[in-house]
Parts: structure tokens; C-alpha cells; sequence
């Protein structure tokens, strides 16, 4: 491994704090980057001293090279090949030819050794004793040095002409003495060592406990979580091996982590990857769309901060689920669509009575509600079941002819009839018993259309993919079809009104005693239906009442003949009613509106109205013809079913609130641990005692918190 050495003199200022302290668990790598520091020192000394040489010599006239002048320039050289080999990591060859270089620099200083001043040049021995003692473990260091020593002697022993008494009282005494000086500085300095690694150690004892602690913490979070480093996935806790429907962490570690991301979503979230590990930052939140180990896709929001994972940069990235909130979110969308398509609808076909009309909106109103390839409706008469409207594919096959059917012949129409509920037929080639209908049609949707608890008719929706109706559907078009209903039945009374009219004055002349027959048979019409149906003269007071219009509000005709029909609605409604009374008398289209009236006892009554013209023997001014369905108890069900709604609503937004503030918690007990366990890594030679045990203390309480928390969120 290439240690971390200084690359300029530039840097020696910046990392003597961290050279004069060794740092944990790397001895060699201390005096690596010590024997840094002395090689650039020394190049540094040595380059200046050649400048001025340099510099003296030019202004002297002397000769510009001469032995000494090469040797001197050898040296720097020597000393940057030593520093190359360190910096490639190779210490011990560096170290050793350093001191090589110092020891066959001082003797070759000295030689020829003939006399005391030359032994003298010995004293500086003392120099690659403290080198040997300073860049090598003490056994070796003290080795070099009896080495340098004895070296020292046997110079000595050659020499006749060397006075030993004098050598020894002089230079070799004084080396001895420093070398055992040395030693036992040496020793000092490794037992201190010794004692500052132990603590050391100590120190990465408690923070391993810590971080075990925290990959516990970690691992036991409801949240995801994954670790992200070097494009691939090297920590997932159990929530994340739920989310990626793994059942063994070694199904997912190890793999690179945008095999988990969805083709479509992968460059994007490579690219924001990158970036935060390039940049050192918080990775982005981002909703992106996973896979799951079974395929299957899912959305999530995903969040991470950056950190070093086993020494390399890495992300610690959190996700959350989104697919049930979008799923929800689509869910109330879809009722969104579907109620503004009811209200839309009802519009629609309230603004006429023609039956043939009413039946093509209703085909085209439907498309809004369910797809499909085509459609039908169904009319019943006397048992038989016609078909009277088709759309899509089924409009060619009703155009050629109108196929009729008995009810008990055909399973799903006489299951329709008979429950009063939609029926589906998921696959015609696998159902139980097969329904007759078009050959390319391979699923199949049904509802009824009820008017009064019976059964007069069904929408039939057709579509050529199998599986294409679902559930919650078959809901929207029973909703549908009740609206659907109400205009089929106002349209075939208008329709019975229409052509009764229209027989009338073609047969005024001649057939006077079978217009009262007529008549007869419409008001038998009038008094049979379930709506309470009114006559309005021009100003709008009552001319005629049905029965059930006694049952709806209570008052016979006579209690309320030539009284106005404004009196049975409350005061606010007064004003609409007359406006709509206008409008129709004044030979408007007919029109429908819910408003709200009161019985004779005083109950409330929400009463579905439908106002139309008719011609008035008296005047040029048009009577009206007011039809009332009560409604009460489906506009309670529609309120009752919008405050579970909202209920619902709160309940999701009550979900995410907590989720919110969870994980807001979370972070911030989470961030002092990690602001502690980084002051104590990093500065917990500076920090005193009572620091340290505050800091200690704080990741104590943190976790402490944490575990109570979680103990809280779990509850």
C-alpha cells in the first residue's frame, strides 16, 4: 500500500501535528512519514548550501567542479532517490540506505584517520545512532548502533598511530555515553508509546461496541436501508431485504445496486450515485421505480448521506415505499373522475326526455367510466330481453337486427335479474357456463337497471382482452345504471306523454271517445308510478297529484289543490323553484334539481325534481308537468360514504405525519452520536478526561434515547 506521504515541502506544515503523534495501528507508516520529513529537510539544506557555494564560487573566480563540489552534488541526489523508494512504500530499503549514506558520508570525511582531528569527525557517529534509534524499532535500532560502534573500534584497532587512551577519553567515550543516553530515551518513548496505543486501542474497543450498536440500531429500523459503495450493494438491514423480497442477505450483497433500479430509472440514478460519492454529499431525495428479486416494480422515495464504509467512499441511503400512497392517490382520482362523470351524466341526460337520445348518452357517458370494446343496453319486456342501443362492435351487430333472448335462457342476465347486481365474466373461454355473446368477446361486464326494486333493463359493457373488468368497476357502473334509470324512466314516460300527444291530435277529429279512453290510461300511468307527479297551472298552482304523491308529502288533493307547490319546499328553495317554474312555463326544456322540501309532519325530504312544459288549454302560457323522486336516504348514504372518505384521508395524513416525525427524531440523537464518535476519533489526544467522558455520555444518552424510541415506535 502507497502511504500517505507529503508530496511538497508545502505540506510539512500541515501534517507535523500528525507526525509528531503516531497514528493507531500504523508504527511504519508513522516512521515512513517521518523519514519523509528528515529526506525533504535534508534536500532542502542541501540545495541551499549548493546555491551559496555556487554563488561564493562564481563571485571568487574559482573552479566551478572539484570533488568535494561533485560529492556535495551526489548527495541531494542520493537523498531523492531515497526519498522515491519511501515514497513508493519501500521504508526499510529507504531507511537503511539513509543511514548507509550518513555512516559512508562521515568516514569519508575523515579518512585518511591520521591524526585527532580526523578521529574527531567520528563524533558525528552520534548522528546515524539517533537516525537508526528514531526510524527502527528499538531491538533493531540497538543493534545498528553496537553495529556503528563496534564499526567505530575496529577503525581504531587498525590505526597504530591513534592514541586510545585520548580517543577513548575523547570521542569514543562520549559516543558510548549518548548511545546508552539514546537507549534508554528510547525506551521512554516506546513505553509511552505502549501506554498511548493501549488507550488507543481501548478507544476502538468502545467505538466498535458503538458502531455495533448502530448496525444493530440500523438493522432493526422499520426504515430501508442500504449501503452503497463502490457501485454495489455492502449493507442491507431487514427492512431492505423485505423491500427487495429477499430472504437471505446474500441474495442481495455484493450485486451492484443498479440492478435493482428499473431500466428506465437506472441512468438517472446513476448519475445522482455519482455525483454525492464524487462530491462527498447527500444524495438527493428522488423518487425513482425498483424491482423486486421476483420482478415485481415498485415506487419509493430515496434519501442518503455520504460516509467512508470500510475505508471507501460510500452512500448510506434510505428508502420509503410510495406504491400504496400513489396507489391511493390514483384510487381518489379515479373517484374523482367517477363522480364528476355521475354528475356529468346526470346533467346530460336530464337536458332531454327522448328516449333514443337518453340511450346514446348514456353509451356515451359510459366509455368514461370503463373501457371497452362494446356496448349494449338491454331493455325487458314481458320476460324478453331486446337489445334497444349498441356502441362500439356491438352497434354494427344491433344495427342488423335486434337480437332477443329469453331471461332464464341466459345465465348472466337472469343472475342480473334476480340479484339486482352487476355480474362479471372475467374469461368466456373458462366460465362454467357459456353466455351467449358476440364471438370476439372474451370478457364480459353486466348491470342492471333498476327502476322501483325491479328490473327493466342491462348495460352489457364486451371487451376482446380477457381479465379486462375489474371489481371496483362493476361498483361504477351500478352506481351508473342507477343514474342511468332515473332518465330511462322519466324518458319512457315522456316518451308514453310524446306519443299519447301525438296520437291525440292525429285522431282529435274522429276519435273523441278514445281520447278520454287515452287519457284513462295515462293517468293509470300517473297514479302506478313510484314518483309523485304534479300538474301546474300557470302560475304554478297544483291542478293534479298522483298517489304517490299523497305517500311522498302527505296532503290529498283537495288539502292542496290551487295552492302552490312552492309552499311544500323550504323558504331557501322557494326562489330556485320559481325559477325553474318560469323558465319551463315560459317553454324552456325541460330540467332536473334536487331541492329540499318538508312533509306534512315536518320530516325533511330531499326530493330529486324534473320540471317539463305542457301545452295549457286556457292560455298561450305553458302548464308544467313537475315529476318528484325522493332521494333522502341516498343523499345520507353519499354523505355518510364521504365522511369515511375524509376519515380515510385524515388517516393516511395522520400516517405520514408520524412517519415524518419518526424519522425527524431519529436523525437527531443519530447526529450526535456521529458528531462525538468523529471529536473522539479524531481528536482524542487533544480532548481532556472530563471531554472525553462528556462525549462518551452523550452517545450513551443518544442511544439511549434511540432504543427508547424505537421501543415507542414498535409499541
Amino acid at each position: 500500500m502507497k502511504p500517505n506521504l507529503p508530496g511538497s515541502p508545502k505540506q510539512l506544515a500541515q501534517i507535523w501535528n500528525k507526525l509528531i503523534q503516531p497514528p493507531p495501528g500504523s508504527r511504519e507508516l508513522y516512521r515512513s512519514r517521518l523519514l519523509a520529513v528528515l529526506l525533504l529537510s535534508l534536500l532542502l539544506t542541501f540545495t541551499l548550501y549548493l546555491v551559496l557555494s555556487a554563488v561564493v564560487v562564481a563571485r571568487e573566480g574559482g573552479i566551478p567542479f572539484t570533488g568535494d563540489g561533485l560529492f556535495e552534488v551526489m548527495i541531494p541526489v542520493l537523498l531523492l532517490v531515497i526519498y522515491g523508494f519511501n515514497r513508493q512504500g519501500h521504508y526499510r530499503v529507504a531507511a537503511y540506505s539513509l543511514l548507509l549514506l550518513v555512516v559512508v558520508g562521515i568516514f569519508f570525511m575523515g579518512l585518511p584517520f591520521t591524526s585527532h582531528d580526523d578521529l574527531a569527525m567520528l563524533d558525528y557517529l552520534v548522528i546515524p545512532m539517533l537516525l537508526s534509534l528514531t526510524l527502527f524499532p528499538p531491538r533493531t535500532g540497538s543493534r545498528i548502533t553496537i553495529g556503528i560502534v563496534g564499526l567505530l573500534l575496529l577503525v581504531i584497532g587498525l590505526n597504530p598511530d591513534v592514541d586510545l587512551y585520548y580517543f577513548s577519553m575523547q570521542p569514543g567515550l562520549l559516543i558510548v555515553i549518548l548511545a546508552l543516553l539514546l537507549l534508554l530515551i528510547r525506551k521512554f518513548v516506546e513505553d509511552v508509546l505502549k501506554d498511548r496505543l493501549a488507550k488507543i486501542t481501548a478507544n476502538e474497543d468502545r467505538l466498535r461496541q458503538s458502531e455495533h450498536m448502530y448496525r444493530q440500531l440500523v438493522d432493526m429500523s422499520p426504515i430501508p436501508t442500504i449501503i452503497h459503495a463502490g457501485d454495489q450493494i455492502d449493507f442491507i438491514n431487514t427492512a431492505g431485504l423485505e423491500l427487495l423480497g429477499a430472504q437471505d442477505p446474500q441474495q442481495v450483497l455484493g450485486k451492484p445496486s443498479l440492478d435493482f433500479v428499473h431500466p428506465g430509472c437506472r441512468e438517472r440514478t446513476r448519475e445522482n450515485l455519482e455525483w454525492a460519492l464524487k462530491q462527498q454529499a447527500a444524495y438527493r431525495n428522488t423518487e425513482q421505480k425498483l424491482v423486486r428479486l421476483d420482478g415485481t416494480e415498485f415506487e419509493v422515495e430515496a434519501a442518503g448521506i455520504f460516509l467512508v464504509y470500510n475505508g471507501q467512499p460510500a452512500l448510506l441511503i434510505a428508502f420509503r415505499n410510495i406504491t400504496p400512497l400513489k396507489q391511493q392517490a390514483a384510487i381518489e382520482h379515479n373517484q374523482r373522475l367517477i363522480a364528476e362523470a355521475l354528475q356529468e351524466t346526470a346533467a346530460a341526460l336530464s337536458s332531454t326526455l327522448d328516449l333514443d337520445e337518453v340511450l346514446k348518452r348514456i353509451l356515451e357517458q359510459v366509455t368514461r367510466i370503463v373501457p371497452h370494446d362494446g356496448a349494449a343496453i338491454t331493455l325487458i319486456q314481458s320476460g324478453v330481453a331486446y337489445e334497444v342501443r349498441g356502441s362500439g362492435r356491438r352497434l354494427a351487430e344491433a344495427s342488423e337486427q335486434i337480437p332477443l333472448h329469453l331471461i332464464a335462457d341466459i345465465p348472466h342476465l337472469h343472475q342480473m335479474y334476480t340479484t339486482r347486481r352487476a355480474v362479471i365474466i372475467a374469461d368466456v373461454m373458462t366460465a362454467s357456463e357459456h353466455p351467449q355473446l358476440p364471438h370476439w368477446a372474451r370478457a364480459h361486464m353486466g348491470a342492471p337497471i333498476c327502476i322501483d326494486q325491479e328490473v327493466v333493463g342491462f348495460i352489457c359493457l364486451d371487451s376482446q382482452q380477457p381479465n379486462a373488468f375489474q371489481p371496483d368497476q362493476a361498483d361504477q357502473m351500478e352506481a351508473f345504471a342507477n343514474q342511468a334509470s332515473l332518465a330511462i324512466q322519466n324518458a319512457l314516460l315522456y316518451e308514453t306523454v310524446r306519443r299519447y300527444k301525438e296520437g291525440l291530435e292525429a285522431r282529435v277529429a274522429e276519435h273523441s271517445a278514445e281520447l278520454f279512453h287515452t287519457k284513462e290510461r295515462v293517468e293509470t300511468i300517473l297514479n302506478s308510478t313510484s314518483d309523485a307527479v304534479v300538474l301546474l297551472d300557470v302560475d304554478g298552482s297544483i291542478e293534479q297529484i298522483n298517489p304517490a304523491f299523497t305517500n311522498l308529502f302527505g296532503y290529498s288533493l283537495p288539502e292542496v289543490q290551487a295552492k302552490s307547490l312552492a309552499q311544500l319546499f323550504v323558504p331557501e328553495e322557494v326562489k330556485t323553484f320559481r325559477h325553474l317554474f318560469d323558465e319551463r312555463a315560459a317553454g324552456g326544456p325541460p330540467a332536473r334539481w334536487e331541492l329540499q322540501a318538508r312533509h306534512q309532519n315536518g320530516t325533511p325530504l330531499t326530493v330529486d325534481t324534473v320540471f317539463a312544459a305542457v301545452a295549457s288549454p286556457h292560455s298561450t302560457t305553458r302548464m308544467v308537468v313537475c315529476s318528484l323522486r325522493d332521494v333522502t336516504e341516498r343523499k345520507r348514504t353519499e354523505q355518510e360514504l364521504r365522511k369515511a372518505l375524509e376519515k380515510e384521508r385524515e388517516l393516511s395524513e395522520l400516517k405520514t405525519r408520524f412517519t415524518t416525525m419518526v424519522s425527524h427524531e431519529f436523525r437527531t440523537p443519530l447526529a450526535m452520536i456521529l458528531s462525538s464518535s468523529d471529536l473522539l476519533k479524531y481528536y482524542e489526544a487533544k480532548l481532556t478526561p472530563e471531554r472525553k467522558q462528556e462525549h462518551l455520555t452523550t452517545i450513551q444518552t443518544s442511544v439511549k434515547q434511540l432504543a427508547g424510541m424505537l421501543d415507542d415506535t414498535l409499541l
